[in-house]
Formats: C-alpha cells, sequence, structure tokens
C-alpha cells in the first residue's frame, strides 16, 4: 500500500461506471477532476490526461459494526458458541486485556484504509482515545460505542464521559442494563449515539431487548444483528428509523442464519452492513457484502451497494459522503476485472467481485492511497 501525502494539487480519474450523488445512479463512462482534495469537477467521457483509469468510482464504505479490539487475540473463537466467546464470562474479555499489543495488527490495515468511518464496540472504553488518534492519521472517522465495565454499579457520570471520550454507547446485551440506568440512557441517547445488541440468538430475542430499550424511550441510532427479529419488530425499526446493522459472516457462524432484512426493506427500512469481532472474521466488509448476496440473491444488489456506504453513514449520525462536484474528494476506485470494462449491472459487479480487487484507489481529501495486489510477473 502506498500513501500519497499530499496527493498532487490536481488528479484526474477516468472511470467506466461513476456512482454519482446520494442515489449511487450509474452515470456511466466518465472523469473525476480532484484539486485541493475537493471534487471540481465531473464530466462525461474520458480526459486524456487521467493519472487512473478504474472500472468503478464510489463512495467509500463505512464499517458499521466491528470489535477492533479482538484483532489481537485471532482465532480464539474456534469451537466455541456465542456466550462461550463474547458472553459476560466469555473468553474474550480476558484475553483482550491480556494481550495489550498491538492495538492494530498492520495486516489489517490495508482494509482498514478504504473505510470513511468505522462504528467499534469497544470492550474497553479508555482504548477509545488511542483507536481514534491512530485511525485519524489515516482519514478514519472512529465512532467508538462502548459500555461501563459493571452497569450496576456505574455513575451518570462516568456513563456521559464514557460517551464523551468514545462517541456513545454501545449496549452488548439490554438484559443486562438496570432498570435504574434507563433514564440516564434516555438522556444520552438525545445527544450521543446510543445502539445495542439484540435478537443475536434465540435467547437474546425471548428476553425482547428491543422492547425494554425503545419502551424506555431510548432513542436508539442503529441495532446490530437482529438475526431472530419477528417481522412486526422489522416494521417497529423501519417506523422509528432505526437502521439495521447485519453482519453476514458472524450471523451465519453463530446463528447459522441472517435477519429477514427483506421484510424490512419492503416496509422503508434501512440496512447497513460491519463485519464485527475481528478476531474471528477479516475487517473487509466487501466479504460479507457477497456472502449475503449469495444467501439471499433476491435482494436487489443496488440496496446492499447502499449499505455499505449511505446507510453505513446514517447508522453512525455522520452525514454520507457522496460524489458530487464542490464536495470533499472521499471516494473509492476499483477495478473488479469486467470484460470490456463494462457491466450491466455495477452494482451487482461491485458486491460479486469488488472483494477481488486487484487495483484500489482511495481518495480522501488531500491525501489518497494506493493498494496494488497485482505482484506476480510471468517470467
Amino acid at each position: 500500500m502506498k500513501r500519497g501525502s499530499p496527493a498532487p494539487s490536481r488528479i484526474v480519474v477516468n472511470t467506466h461506471h461513476l456512482l454519482y450523488g446520494e442515489h449511487l445512479e450509474d452515470i456511466g463512462r466518465s472523469n473525476i477532476v480532484v484539486e485541493g482534495g475537493v471534487i471540481s469537477g465531473i464530466e462525461r467521457g474520458f480526459s486524456s490526461d487521467a493519472e487512473y483509469t478504474v472500472d468503478v468510482v464510489m463512495p467509500l464504505p463505512v464499517n458499521s459494526h466491528v470489535h477492533l479490539s479482538d484483532a489481537r487475540i485471532p482465532e480464539r473463537c474456534i469451537g466455541l458458541s456465542l456466550s462461550g466467546y463474547v458472553g459476560r464470562k466469555g473468553l474474550k474479555h480476558p484475553y483482550i486485556r491480556l494481550v495489550k499489543e498491538p492495538l492494530i495488527p498492520g495486516e489489517i490495515m490495508e482494509d482498514l484504509v478504504m473505510y470513511a468511518a468505522i462504528g467499534d464496540y469497544q470492550e474497553i472504553w479508555t482504548h477509545c482515545s488511542r483507536y481514534k488518534n491512530m485511525l485519524d492519521d489515516w482519514g478514519i472517522k472512529y465512532v467508538g460505542l462502548s459500555r461501563p465495565e459493571n452497569w450496576d454499579n456505574a455513575s451518570s457520570r462516568e456513563l456521559e464521559e464514557i460517551a464523551g471520550v468514545c462517541g456513545g454507547i454501545g449496549i452488548s446485551n439490554p438484559s443486562v442494563i438496570p432498570p435504574h440506568q434507563l433514564p440516564v440512557l434516555v438522556d444520552l441517547s438525545r445527544r450521543y449515539i446510543v445502539s445495542a445488541h439484540i435478537s443475536e440468538s434465540r435467547w437474546m430475542e425471548e428476553t425482547g431487548g428491543l422492547h425494554y430499550l425503545l419502551s424506555a424511550g431510548i432513542r436508539l441510532r442503529h441495532v446490530v444483528h437482529g438475526v431472530f427479529l419477528e417481522r412486526w419488530e422489522l416494521r417497529l425499526l423501519a417506523e422509528n428509523n432505526i437502521v439495521l446493522v447485519v453482519n453476514p459472516r458472524s450471523n451465519i457462524w453463530f446463528a447459522s442464519r441472517i435477519a429477514d432484512i427483506e421484510y424490512l426493506i419492503e416496509n422503508g427500512g434501512r440496512y447497513a452492513i460491519g463485519s464485527d469481532n475481528t478476531g474471528c472474521f477479516h475487517p473487509n466488509i466487501l466479504s460479507d457484502a457477497e456472502l449475503l448476496y449469495t444467501l439471499k440473491p433476491e435482494l436487489d444488489p443496488k440496496s446492499i451497494v447502499e449499505a455499505l456506504t449511505i446507510n453505513g453513514y446514517l447508522a453512525l449520525g455522520l452525514k454520507p459522503l457522496t460524489i458530487l462536484e464542490g464536495e470533499p474528494a472521499y471516494f473509492l476506485g476499483l477495478n473488479i476485472g469486467l470484460s470490456s470494462r463494462r457491466t450491466p449491472n455495477i452494482y451487482s459487479s461491485i458486491v460479486k467481485r469488488g472483494l477481488y480487487s486487484g487495483f484500489i484507489i482511495v481518495f480522501k481529501g488531500v491525501h489518497h492511497y494506493i493498494i496494488d495486489k497485482r505482484m506476480y510477473r510471468r517470467r
């Protein structure tokens, strides 16, 4: 991976497909001009002075749900159930406190750099500042969602500090929240992101965590997993503008199924995508997008691209960074092996082939990054 620091003052990128604006309209063959970190122009057709030519240019993805601390303890989940690995007495909690460094293994930065933002469920809230500083150097907005070690004894001042330092509150299991903490969370949800794991297992669904939080008046920005939610509960998410963050590899691994997002979409709801536990799964959500489409081929692939991008920003309370003239240059360029560099359905091609891109350019304002995996040579 090569970092442009800073990028030249003017760069032109030719692309066979460009996903324009918040509606991700494919405007076809075009060129995009970046000057001083801003998109100064977008024109139909190719430019003769382009520095790069790629198959597709799209907004930067967002990994809406990840546990970055798990990256320090790879494959500890093997052979364990969900509760055995991530439960209150699960194996991962003592391990992530025992293994201190590296905070983020260098090998995964090549995939993290393509994100505009990351929603991290951080078990050790005092680490949020370290993660934030590290990812800020790579132009990644870090949204930490954390919690106290003991909900029973946590003061309102501690919860306020956690939300302020990290960016919000992430509830791993609503059933452990004592009733006396609900008013505090109601207040925090008016000023910070409050999120929750819900219905990741049948037991969690039976405890009614979603209703427990909503009936208390807590404004949830997004909820994670929702594997066993019933249809009327999915309608409830849509009615309350709560984004459902699905984690296909994790949900299949631990629960053998994925939430019924088709019904959520039918009712006007939104979903985003996360990679979940980095100790079990590499944090490249293009893997999750491909798996989701494989398991649910009836989905409109454009909705999956929206889940990777627009909906991810909304899940984290951020303004979507879209490709428009006059906007900051935050976009991703991929070469995905298209015959004649064209495809009849670019959204499907991104979801099915984006993971295997041999050449990637990442623009983040005045910086850009090049990831070139084409290392083979014929001799």
